[in-house]
């Protein structure tokens, strides 16, 4: 792993684990749910990871919960073209809940404040002052939606989720 990805996962985590102990993840007006509490934060190491189960959904996590998934990377320029490497991290948040007892209540309004106050978080772009600028420069951050458009698409094995993904571009000098 290299101190970029290292840096974009754990400040990550840090970030929304602090705005999660802020009491930022509280429901807004209309919905009801429970707040996601700092410890309900997850970094993921992978994919697959084991709190995830394919036949039973997310298990051994109190809900609702906020999970931070690394994807991997993929450069964005041909090797030998110049003397850095210009890299695309891909970070995948999703908030898991329960399926509410009202059917037809997805607490779209709260999810999507939640996820407003992420996106403002991460764009501000906390990473930069964590990283030496001769180790990496994180030139860009986007977040974009992966929201499904049916609400009936929400839920997966009696949960609710719903998600972002971050892109963070980072300048590497190449070794």
């Amino acid at each position: 792993m290299t101190t970029a990805a290292y840096i974009l996962e754990s400040v990550t985590h840090i970030a929304i684990g602090n705005m999660a102990k802020e009491q930022e993840f509280i429901a807004q007006e209309g919905d009801v749910c429970r707040p996601v509490k700092e410890s309900h934060v997850i970094l993921r190491d992978t994919p697959g990871d084991e709190a995830e189960d394919d036949s039973e959904g997310e298990k051994n996590i109190q809900r609702p919960a906020i999970i931070i998934t690394p994807m991997g990377s993929e450069s964005m320029v041909d090797k030998g073209q110049n003397s850095h490497d210009d890299i695309k991290y891909e970070i995948l948040i999703q908030i898991v809940d329960d399926v509410p007892a009202k059917r037809n209540t997805v607490r779209r309004k709260t999810y999507a404040y939640w996820f407003s106050q992420i996106r403002k978080e991460l764009q501000a772009n906390p990473y930069k002052a964590e990283i030496a600028p001769a180790t990496a420069d994180i030139f860009l951050i986007q977040v974009t939606k992966i929201t499904p458009a049916q609400e009936r698409d929400f839920r997966v094995h009696n949960q609710m989720k719903v998600g972002i993904v971050v892109n963070a571009y980072v300048r590497e000098p190449r070794t």
